[in-house]
């Protein structure tokens, strides 16, 4: 049973996990250098924009960008920050800036063709900066992405979430709903609602995000897979499909150092914002980027994986969406 304020919901037991295809590997050619590939090993997060795929990788600092599908043509790689990171995993683990999710924003907020906005996890004092990537006309992006202070904004949520660690945000009507991962001490799993207007209004003017933006916080109580609680780790959401996210069980009371990854749900919140329905997702790694393709008839979705060694390369899996959930 999963609970969480009054309201309990239990996970959907009615047939099998859903089943995950493995659909390609996360690598490429670099645009640094155009003779060298790369490769993914730390995939977080996962958006469509001017129909192609942008993840976020949490040890680097770059994204990367690939066809949409069905297309598993070479991937690129897009520079956030103008710096390099080192080589050493350890080091590398100490200085990443730690982006953890990503949110295309439309027009109607950065003409004339969008942008894409990279979130840092704020788990640690050095892991609060992002990136903002506008797009051209044309749909091409930037070449100079625009880095964003997050310190204000998530030293004042600091003081509901001492084990912060933002891994998703979406765009619910004129709202931006973070989602806190539970993945710490405290185990604190929560939506936070912030104005999408005072935001975009922020980050053009170039200022630090406000916490005045903050407009409610929601706690969620996920529960237990196989024995080992649930905790955000990305969400999706539109006007058609509503707000679906993805939760994994990994077994460490750390928001830095990785544990035991003992499995993962698909999940969605009404219309009210509340757990209305969990399913379990037969994913061999860690679950940590959720994108679903409106366009395709069985609505698929897609995950990119996690799997916490920098020597095995991200891979993106598909699954058909759960038909039973209704509530928007």
């Amino acid at each position: 049973m999963y609970r969480q304020g009054n309201k309990t919901t239990q996970i959907d037991n009615d047939s099998k996990p859903i089943q995950l295809k493995r659909f390609r590997e996360l690598n490429g050619i670099s645009t640094k250098n155009f003779k060298s590939p790369y490769k993914i090993s730390a995939a977080s997060g996962i958006i469509e924009a001017h129909n192609s795929i942008y993840v976020v990788i949490d040890d680097a600092v770059e994204l990367g960008v690939f066809p949409k599908p069905p297309s598993i043509g070479v991937g690129k790689l897009l520079p956030l920050f103008l710096e390099n990171l080192p080589s050493d995993p350890k080091e590398r683990k100490k200085r990443k800036p730690d982006l953890e999710s990503l949110i295309f924003l439309g027009a109607d907020y950065f003409p004339p063709a969008g942008a894409i906005l990279a979130l840092p996890s704020g788990s640690k004092s050095n892991r609060m900066r992002g990136s903002l990537i506008s797009f051209l006309s044309n749909g091409e992006t930037f070449t100079n992405p625009k880095e964003i202070s997050f310190r204000s904004l998530y030293e004042r949520l600091l003081g509901v979430f001492p084990d912060l660690n933002i891994e998703g945000v979406v765009q619910v009507g004129t709202t931006l709903k973070l989602f806190q991962r539970g993945n710490g001490p405290t185990t604190q799993n929560a939506t936070i609602d912030i104005s999408l207007s005072g935001a975009a209004d922020t980050l053009k003017s170039g200022k630090d995000l406000n916490p005045d933006l903050i407009r409610r916080i929601r706690h969620h109580n996920l529960g237990k897979l196989h024995g080992v609680a649930l905790a955000f780790t990305d969400a999706y959401s539109s006007p058609a499909m509503g707000t679906w996210f993805l939760a994994a069980a990994e077994s460490s009371e750390s928001t830095f150092l990785d544990g035991k990854y003992a499995g993962s749900v698909i999940g969605k919140l009404d219309s009210e914002g509340e757990v209305s329905f969990l399913k379990e997702l037969a994913s061999p790694y860690k679950p940590e980027g959720l994108w679903i393709d409106e366009s395709s008839p069985e609505h698929f979705f897609y995950v990119v994986t996690d799997a916490d060694d920098p020597d095995r390369i991200a891979e993106m899996y598909r699954g058909i969406l759960p038909s039973k959930p209704s509530a928007r």
